[in-house]
């Protein structure tokens, strides 16, 4: 029997209903939770027993890799409880990294789904304080990756908030932010330095990581 994974990954986007559910997930279900976000706070401990109906449902989608029908239910669960299920923002992120790489979208479509993933990002980052510096690493990296022309500047504050509030942030993330120091060294000679002491930093870590020493030269 053909697994829901293997259905989802033979849907062809052509198909107008799967645009306009698609386009209902990554665009509509954020601003509504946006809208209702304060209203519904005062009323998380009464709605218990519908926050869990809603993970589970979105949990069992997700686990059969139906993303597309999980998105929703996630949004409803953040909705009614941010900090209740903090697994919630990594499978929502799994889904909507899904959404944007592995389906035949326009590139106006795939701008919604990365705007759509900067705002879990940045809901996750209220809501799961002790990864928050996580969360500001990937919100970096979909912006300087998936947004046209995105705004360095922007870019570096996240790589630098993520490196602020994670020592242990993985070295992948410390490489990306030297990599925006370097790219603005030409505008700015101060991020020359800057680039210097990170991966100076970086080479002291890992002596034996030829990498940092090719980012040195």
């Amino acid at each position: 029997m053909i697994s829901e994974f293997t259905k989802i990954r033979r849907i062809k986007l052509n198909n107008s209903k799967y645009f306009l559910a698609l386009l209902f997930v990554v665009l509509f279900a954020p601003l509504t939770l946006k809208a209702n976000f304060s209203a519904n706070a005062s009323a998380q401990m009464s709605d218990s027993m519908e926050v869990l109906k809603n993970y589970s449902l979105f949990f069992e989608f997700h686990k059969n890799g139906d993303y597309t029908s999980a998105v929703p239910y996630g949004w409803e669960v953040i909705k009614l409880n941010p900090s209740r299920f903090k697994n919630v923002y990594s499978k929502m992120e799994d889904a909507l990294w899904y959404l944007h790489d592995s389906t035949e979208v326009s590139e106006d479509e795939k701008n919604a789904i990365a705007d759509t993933t900067l705002y879990l990002y940045d809901v996750a980052i209220q809501n799961v304080p002790n990864q928050a510096g996580f969360y500001h690493a990937r919100k970096a990296f979909v912006m300087e990756s998936w947004l046209q022309n995105p705004n360095r500047d922007s870019v570096i504050s996240e790589y630098e908030q993520a490196a602020k509030l994670d020592t242990s942030l993985a070295t992948f993330y410390s490489d990306r932010l030297g990599l925006q120091y370097v790219a603005k060294m030409e505008q700015d000679e101060s991020f020359q330095l800057k680039a210097f002491e990170l991966y100076s930093a970086l080479s002291d870590k890992e002596p034996n990581n030829q990498l940092w020493q090719q980012r040195l030269e």
